[in-house]
């Protein structure tokens, strides 16, 4: 027929097109090597572009030409056919909500409270020192009363704030006549701001005054916030406070401690320093540049968008310059995640079941609880990926129901679903994995709404009302969003807020993840995370002698998976995507074998585990954590909990019959959140309890 005639005449004139590609490809590399005599084509060859192009430009012809066989004419054609037209996509639409009653949102508040709860629970204090002394050279004088006796043992405390350098500490006995050093505490490291340090005493020194001199290095300020000086006892646990007089020179008068800013703060000295009084891991940067942004001070930790300090220093000006601040922010993003999750998954699903179990496996998901209790920006960023969803979904709810894509109410949607992903880039660059998934689910939503208005004899949108408010949501406001994030940093820092300032810093910011080449011992690799084979180890405290119970306690906080959830999660995502792959291969599009799981929700919750950890496995970056496979964990459990529904289905989704499921995976994420929780709040313990019942693996380090 005229028909097959021009269908077989394309498709030889295709063949020619792609033969001439790949001949121009060799000939042309052959010509360069019998020219040069080397193998490498340098890129900006011109004729190694214009073949680029020319092969771009075919590849386009071929997909348009598939796209337009695939949606504009009917007949099965392939096994493949049935999921790209449009008059089948039917069952792919968000289902139908049941009826979310008060019982339901009840159980979805109490879990988030309970994630709040246990968040807070040993968070942190309020009682660090606040006043300073900052300067370079400083000199302080203070009198000891008592004094320090040559049979005396003693030991200074010191809490550090920002700066580089050294302390001096110097000791007299003839009233500031003769100086003799006592020791010297090194500010040197990031990793020494905002932490306590403790300096013993030389035996048998005999001091009546002491004296603190601030050798700063290389022009830099040191700040020093606190210090103390304890005489102790024959027992390590007993010591008596030395009160230490300031005087402004040897020769003055002795004046109050408490107008002297390095002494004034007694209370805020800690018996046991510990995460709970001082910065620990990753918050010497963060927490660190926030706290730098309050004064009005350049940030030290620029590998990352400024947002998220920006947040932390929310905190830190509602709670105060302490533990408790500077967490602030983290905790309650990590804590507000739980009802997110319960969100995504009942819009993609319509059931409250597996919504409330994902809820709770969540809430009782390691990595996000010890990710909450730190002032980092992963649970941050989590939040602004899962809002951007929420709102996207929103926005298809709003298309489905019969809504036009002009109307008022989804154009707010998608305008905040836009803005919660450039707040979410704003605070972490790992955001941005979340766009291929945002647009395919776009097109899914907009394809099943076009056979929807199609199937009904309505007119459609044109589809450059759609480009144009693509374009605004998520081009146009995520830039002005993100510029905005920048300029607003750099001007409660101090920093230069032009353009190319701007530019600089995103060029400074691509280098450093694309060429970060460090070790870290605790470093894992993305085939390790689903299993969580690497756990991080945040903080090892003590071992402090219990009076008491006379044994010897340590302190950890390690952030790793659920042992419990995360491996039956993953075998809940291959379970899914083998359904997914049987419907396709089957030629089964309803989906009538998923059992109470709505393709909706099959096709969701796969999109976003795939793609928001597939770009890891590619990622430039060699130095990666387990914390990095935060944004793919709620999808994990999402599957989970659509698998345990399936399963507490049986083989009729209207009689549920088998709630053993339920019960029993309920209760185990529970039972082990329980059993682990004081490595992940930072409880004192026993090491034996910990090598004993917790270190499962030997890779488990903690």
């Amino acid at each position: 027929s005229t028909n097959d005639n021009t269908n077989t005449g394309t498709r030889i004139t295709r063949a020619d097109a792609a033969s001439l590609l790949v001949a121009l490809n060799h000939s042309l590399f052959l010509d360069f090597h019998n020219t040069t005599k080397g193998y490498h084509v340098p890129p900006d060859t011109l004729w190694l572009r214009a073949l680029g192009l020319a092969h771009l430009g075919f590849a386009a012809v071929l997909a348009a030409s598939s796209w337009k066989r695939a949606w504009m004419h009917g007949g099965q054609r392939n096994p493949w056919a049935w999921t790209l037209r449009i008059d089948q996509l039917a069952s792919w639409s968000m289902p139908k909500q049941d009826p979310c009653g008060p019982w339901e949102r009840g159980i979805v508040l109490g879990i988030t409270a309970l994630a709040g709860v246990l968040g807070f629970w040993n968070l942190g204090s309020t009682q660090v020192p606040k006043t300073f002394a900052a300067g370079q050279g400083l000199v302080r004088h203070y009198v000891l009363d008592p004094a320090l006796a040559p049979d005396d043992a003693a030991r200074l405390m010191a809490f550090f704030g920002l700066g580089q350098g050294s302390y001096l500490f110097r000791g007299s006995s003839d009233g500031g006549l003769t100086w003799a050093e006592l020791g010297r505490l090194g500010h040197e490291s990031i990793f020494d701001a905002m932490r306590w340090r403790s300096l013993s005493l030389p035996e048998g020194a005999v001091v009546h005054e002491l004296q603190v001199v601030f050798e700063s290095k290389e022009g830099h300020d040191l700040d020093l916030h606190e210090m103390a000086l304890f005489r102790l006892g024959k027992n390590p646990e007993t010591r008596t406070r030395v009160v230490l007089r300031p005087k402004d020179d040897p020769s003055q008068a002795l004046r109050d401690p408490l107008e002297d800013p390095l002494v004034d703060e007694p209370h805020a000295i800690p018996e046991n320093p510990s995460f709970l009084h001082e910065m620990y891991f990753d918050e010497v940067y963060h927490a660190r540049s926030a706290w730098e942004q309050i004064q009005g001070k350049p940030i030290t930790e620029t590998s990352h968008p400024p947002l998220g300090k920006t947040l932390i220093s929310w905190g830190i000006s509602a709670l105060g310059f302490n533990t408790l601040g500077w967490r602030l922010a983290a905790v309650l993003f990590g804590t507000l995640a739980v009802p997110l999750v319960w969100g995504l998954l009942r819009l993609a699903s319509g059931q409250a079941l597996p919504a409330v179990l994902a809820s709770w496996f969540f809430c009782f998901d390691f990595l996000r609880h010890s990710q909450a209790r730190i002032a980092t920006l992963d649970t941050m960023a989590l939040w602004f990926v899962l809002a951007t969803l929420v709102a996207l979904l929103l926005y298809g709810r709003t298309l489905q129901h019969g809504q036009h894509t002009s109307s008022v109410r989804g154009g707010v949607w998608l305008g905040l679903s836009g803005g919660a992903f450039a707040l979410g880039v704003a605070t972490k660059w790992s955001a941005l994995y979340v766009a291929p998934v945002v647009a395919v689910l776009f097109v899914v939503i907009h394809l099943v709404q076009r056979r929807a208005v199609l199937a009904s004899g309505a007119k459609d949108s044109r589809l450059s009302v759609i480009f144009v408010k693509v374009f605004c949501c998520f081009v146009a406001l995520p830039l002005l969003i993100y510029f905005g994030a920048f300029y607003w940093s750099h001007a409660l820092s101090g920093e230069a807020k032009d353009l190319s300032s701007f530019w600089q810093r995103q060029l400074s910011m691509f280098r450093y993840h694309s060429e970060l080449r460090a070790t870290h011992p605790f470093a894992a690799k993305w085939w390790e995370w689903p299993f969580s084979l690497r756990p991080l180890w945040l903080y090892s405290g003590g071992p402090r002698h219990d009076g008491a119970s006379g044994v010897n306690l340590v302190r950890s906080l390690v952030s790793m998976g659920n042992p419990v959830t995360w491996p039956l999660g993953a075998a809940a995502v291959v379970y899914l995507l083998s359904q997914g792959v049987r419907a396709l291969l089957g030629r089964n599009p309803q989906c009538e074998h998923l059992r109470g799981i709505p393709p909706f929700a099959l096709l969701f919750v796969l999109l976003c585990a795939i793609g928001l950890y597939a770009p890891w496995v590619v990622s430039p970056r060699d130095l990666t954590f387990i914390y990095h496979y935060l944004p793919v964990v709620p999808f994990v459990l999402m599957s989970l909990a659509l698998v345990v529904n399936q399963l507490a289905m049986g083989s009729c989704p209207s009689k549920p019959s088998h709630s053993i499921w339920v019960a029993t995976t309920v209760s185990l994420a529970a039972a082990v959140f329980e059993l682990f929780f004081p490595v992940l709040s930072g409880i004192e313990v026993t090491r034996h309890f910990i090598d004993s019942y917790l270190r499962w693996l030997p890779r488990w380090d903690f």
